[in-house]
């Protein structure tokens, strides 16, 4: 059988996951030029010349990703929903101007968790940005003041890992 388990989980060994997103890397899905994938592991991605991954580092506790099954067992179809939220403090008109561009483009994220792991999202069919968007000018001290992004994304497949060794030349341009 194509489907058979191959391990267990033991997930009574160490409580050491710490949640939350520090970094996400993006490009536009169109400079993707091949992935390689090893045991659900990304070994190797390579972009289009002129190409790279744009930092958008993250405040603390303010990031996160998820990733929700969608199963149709009478189809027999398995895919997941991957949702990334990221806040961008203060409004400035070159956020504004790159936000714009995010929001025009289907995108190919990398996030680095607070576990020192990267998981590219949107692996095949990329990321959009999608509704719950938006700013907030706030109302009195202490309220956000700047932008909540959403990003989707459908794939087949949940999320790999992406092999922390390739991480800082995708970050380089290529140019």
């Amino acid at each position: 059988m194509a489907c058979a388990l191959t391990t267990g989980i033991n997930s009574l060994v160490c409580k050491d996951g710490t949640p939350g997103v520090v970094e996400a890397y993006i490009v536009e899905q169109s400079k993707i030029a091949s992935i390689t994938v090893t045991d659900g592991v990304v070994t190797e991605l390579t972009l289009t010349v002129p190409g790279q991954y744009w930092v958008y580092t993250q405040i603390k506790e303010s990031a996160s990703w998820s990733e929700d099954a969608s199963i149709n067992v009478q189809a027999g179809s398995v895919g997941w929903a991957q949702t990334l939220n990221l806040i961008i403090p203060k409004r400035e008109t070159a956020k504004r101007n790159e936000i714009l561009n995010l929001a025009q483009n289907t995108l190919s994220i990398i996030c680095k968790d607070k576990n020192g792991k990267y998981w590219l999202l949107g692996m095949v069919a990329g990321c959009d940005m999608d509704n719950g968007t938006k700013y907030e000018s706030g109302t009195k001290l202490g309220d956000v003041n700047g932008w909540t992004l959403v990003f989707k994304a459908a794939e087949h497949d949940p999320a790999p890992e992406v092999d922390s060794s390739i991480i800082a030349a995708l970050l380089v341009t290529n140019d």
